[in-house]
Parts: structure tokens; sequence; C-alpha cells
């Protein structure tokens, strides 16, 4: 009886020796809780096929990563809600609602983050992107942001109606001279001069000044150089339009076609689908319109940028869009890169891209079969891995300069009025602005 009660005792003990020692395990756990979360908030500017794409590979990375978890949000029909956040020190810790056009000037003002840092801790390097993409990401010696797609820029054109005019289908005008000539062939009008058939009007001077041989900005010195003798030529050749045919008339023409069939969205692919406007400046993404909406005998062709050959630039175009960036005031920088990181590695934008029916930036993707095997996407990637293809200049202020080289172009092409004296004066407005910027720039 004595030894039964003995081990009776026994057990008690050793049960309230585990019960203790569970209480302790169980105390550690309280003291040590599990590691929450860190909740990155990522704006964005798509929607969309964009978004959808985006969602898919975000919650991939949040699998991936169980310490970190990212909540989108898209703020495309409020960009002005970017800004506000930004300057009321509240904004998200990572963004790509910004365009490369505004970059400058939201790292002038000390708003972003510097990534070079993180660019370099984490192995990545400036050889990995296109040299006209990567070399928008800077300002002021430093590294701002990085992305997942660009955009080409060219001609597309209807083979058809090169032969109704009489010209060869298979000669592309290499040119701008022979680009006069295809547009002289092309024109057709009515008795009062309304515009039945026609090639393309060019317009957009900050692309041809680049084509002409021109610049408008040299960060360097920090000299704005709206009136290169480049440019002024650029502008004269766009101003002689006007002169020899009615440009208000044919816009309104292109303007009949730019809300047809297919609507705003694919602008200028109606008139050239239906045998009327014979070029369209366009991009990449035509690939995928066209096959969807083209008839199967519409044949057609692209060509760069017309040049002209004394001191001009062959395979000329201006790339943007926009950009990923971690701002500032970020309350979680470091989780922040991971997903920015993760954002740009070849498998993300690989996908991405081919979601979306645009080209890859990185040299590494943009050189895989799903790209190089379509023949307007490799065209459109030698474009834009060259070296004439021109991002935003390194600029604080380059939206307001962009804006007033628009209002200059009008007034040469539809007032009239000497490009030469226009671009002077622009010149001499934009460099007092970006001087009086520059003298309180965080960088």
């Amino acid at each position: 009886m004595r030894s039964n009660v003995k081990k009776i005792v026994g057990t008690l003990v050793v049960l309230a020796f585990l019960g203790t020692l569970l209480g302790l395990m169980t105390g550690c756990q309280l003291i040590h809780p599990k590691k929450k979360k860190t909740v990155i908030r990522y704006w964005t500017g798509w929607t969309g096929v964009e978004m959808e794409s985006q969602k898919r590979i975000i919650k991939r990375f949040n699998e991936q990563h169980p310490d970190i978890e990212v909540q989108i949000n898209t703020v495309a029909s409020s960009y002005e809600k970017v800004k506000i956040a930004f300057a009321s020190g509240s904004p998200p810790d990572v963004c790509s609602a910004i365009w490369a056009d505004d970059l400058a000037s939201y790292a002038m003002r000390g708003a972003l983050t510097p990534l070079d840092a993180y660019i370099e801790k984490s192995g990545r390097h400036g050889d990995e992107y296109m040299p006209g993409v990567w070399n928008m990401f800077q300002y002021g010696g430093h590294i701002w942001a990085l992305n997942v797609t660009t955009n080409s820029s060219f001609m597309l054109y209807n083979k058809k109606m090169f032969r109704d005019a009489g010209l060869d289908p298979e000669k592309k005008p290499r040119t701008v001279v022979e680009f006069d000539k295809v547009n002289e062939a092309m024109a057709k009008f009515d008795k009062n001069g309304n515009v039945l058939r026609f090639g393309l009007r060019p317009s957009n001077i900050l692309l041809w000044a680049y084509v002409f041989g021109g610049h408008w900005y040299e960060p360097d010195k920090r000299l704005v150089t709206a009136n290169d003798p480049h440019n002024i030529k650029a502008l004269k050749w766009l101003a002689s339009y006007n002169r020899k045919y009615n440009c208000r008339k044919i816009d309104s023409f292109n303007q009949v076609y730019a809300s047809g069939t297919y609507g705003d969205q694919y602008a200028g692919l109606y008139g050239l689908l239906s045998n009327q406007v014979g070029i369209l400046f366009t991009g990449e993404w035509s690939y995928d319109n066209i096959r969807r909406y083209a008839s199967k005998d519409f044949e057609y062709g692209y060509f760069p940028a017309p040049y002209p050959e004394d001191g001009g630039r062959p395979n000329c175009l201006t790339v943007g869009g926009s950009v990923f960036v971690i701002p500032k005031d970020s309350k979680h920088k470091d989780a922040a890169w991971t997903f920015l990181n993760y954002m740009t590695q070849p498998e993300q934008i690989k996908e991405f891209c081919m979601d979306i029916s645009n080209i890859p930036p990185l040299k590494k993707v943009a050189m895989e079969p799903e790209f190089m095997d379509i023949p307007m996407y490799k065209f459109a990637i030698d474009l834009v891995s060259g070296p004439n293809a021109f991002g935003p200049p390194q600029m604080p202020t380059w939206p307001y300069y962009l804006a007033e080289i628009q209002r200059v172009e009008e007034k040469a092409v539809f007032g009239k009025q000497d490009p030469e004296k226009l671009l002077n004066e622009l010149n001499t407005k934009i460099q007092k602005d970006i001087d009086i910027a520059l003298r309180d720039a965080a960088y």
C-alpha cells in the first residue's frame, strides 16, 4: 500500500514538473511572439489587364515572402493624389504611378530614396537595361528608379495604299526627303481642299529635334539647348507642312478615323485598316491590335523615323513611361526594395510584358524567343536598344519645359511664326526657370 502511494506521489511530481515546463515554454512564446508581417503599400497607375497581371505577380511575391505583404492600389484616375501624398509626407512605400518625365523633379526636391546602395548590394547593374532606358533613371549622379516595361515608336504603313499611290510598297522612306515624296504621292483632296487620303503629317518636335541631330538640355553644364540649330531646322520642316498643305484639315481628317470602329484606344488604326490613312506613328503594341482587328489580307510594313542625311540620326526614338520609385518618406524602405527588386527581375518582367504586349527594358529578357520570334517586336527592340533612344532630359523642370515646347510647335505650325525666334525665346525663358529651380535643389 505504501509503495503504491509512493508511485502515485512520484507520478504527480512528474506531471507537475511537466506542467511547469509547459507553462515556461508557453511563457517564452508570449515573451517572443511570432514576427509580424511588414505591410507594404504600393500605388500604381495601371488598370485593366495590366492591373490583373500585377496582382498575379504580387500574389506570388506574398507567398514567397511570408514576412512581407504587399497591398496594391491604383490611382489611375487621380494622379494628383500622388503629388499630394508626397507633399504631405504620407506617400506609399513603393510607387509606379510616376512618369519618367517627372522623375528628376521629384528627385531634385529630395522626395525620393536614391537606389544606388540597394542596387549595388543586390548585385544589380546598369548593363542589364537598354542604355536609353537606364539613362532616364538617373539624375544628379544617382539612380532613382527602375521599370518593368518600355515602348518603342516608329511608322506603320499600309502597303496597299502605297501601291494605289504609285509607290513601291517594299521601298520604305529612309530620309525626310523620301518621306516628303511619299506624302506628296499619297495626298488626295476634293475640290474644296478637304482631305480624302493622306500619309502622315509629321508632328512632335520633341522627337524630331533628336532625329535631326539636336537635343534639349546638357545636364553636366545645366544648359538649356532649345535653340540648337538642329532643333530649329526640325521645327522649320514641321512648319513647312502647313505651308504646303492645310494641317488643320489633315488633323480633322485624322480625327474622324481616330474615333472609328475601334475607339480612341486604337487611335489612327481604323484609318490605316480602312485604306484612308497611309502611315501611322505608333509602337510595338500595334502588333497585337493588328492581330485582333485586321483582316487576314491586310498588308503592312514599318520603318523608323526618317532623318535628314546631313547630320540626322537614323533609328531614332524617345522612350519613357512609368517608373518604380521608393519615396523618401517610405516607412519600410528595405522591404520596399525587396519588392521593387522582385518586380524588376527577368521572370516578372517577361510575364508582365507578354501579358500587356509591350517590350521588356532588360536586354536578357528582350533576347528571348517570345520577343525575338515576332518580327515587329524584334524591330522595336533593336530601336530601343540602339544609341539613338532618348529618355526625358535629366532636368527637374522638364514637364513645364515640355509643355512650352509643345506651345512653340503650335505657334510655328499653325500660327506661322518664325521657328528660330520662337526657340530663342524659349531657350531664354527655360534657362531662367531652371536656374531658379536649382538654387534650392536637394540634389
